[in-house]
This record gives structure tokens, sequence and C-alpha cells, in this order.
């Protein structure tokens, strides 16, 4: 039997991860989603119109630095309601 092919997009992924997480690094999307870059989805999201927090944090053990994603607060939560935002009102 065949496997199903994951057909969500990297950036379809990163926004419902976000949605149900409240952030994402770059270390989740590498392990979790095989996405290699997350800064250069977070461009292509934002030059859509999302729009992203980006907060430092430190890992508790390693103390190494690295940022978590969030949408801002008046970023749309998905892309259903990009498109809405895009809409043009006519009248």
């Amino acid at each position: 039997m065949a496997r199903r092919k994951n057909t969500r997009t990297q950036k379809e992924m990163i926004i419902d991860h976000i949605n149900k997480a409240g952030h994402i690094t770059c270390r989740q999307a590498i392990i979790d989603y095989s996405i290699p870059a997350l800064p250069r989805r977070i461009c292509d999201l934002e030059e859509m119109g999302f729009r992203f927090d980006r907060k430092w944090a430190k890992h508790p053990v390693t103390g190494q630095e690295y940022v978590q994603y969030r949408l801002h607060k008046d970023s749309p939560r998905g892309f259903a309601e990009l498109r809405l935002a895009k809409t043009p009102v006519r009248g």
C-alpha cells in the first residue's frame, strides 16, 4: 500500500503549527516538518501579508539562544482570513 503524501505546503504547516502551539522555532521546523529554512519561509509569509513577532529565548540546559516566531496580534490567523483581508470592497 502506498504511503499518502503530505499535501500541505511548508507555509501552511508553519501557520497551522503557530496557531496550535503559539510559536515555532527553527529546531521545531527542521525536526517536525523537515523545513530547513524557517527564516526564509517566514519572509515569504510576510510578503503574503502575515505579520510576525520575534522573541529571543534561551535554552534552559544549553544556554543557546534562539528565536520564537509568533503571529502578531493583528495578523491574519490563516490563509482564508488572509484572502478575505485582501479582497477589495466593491461599492
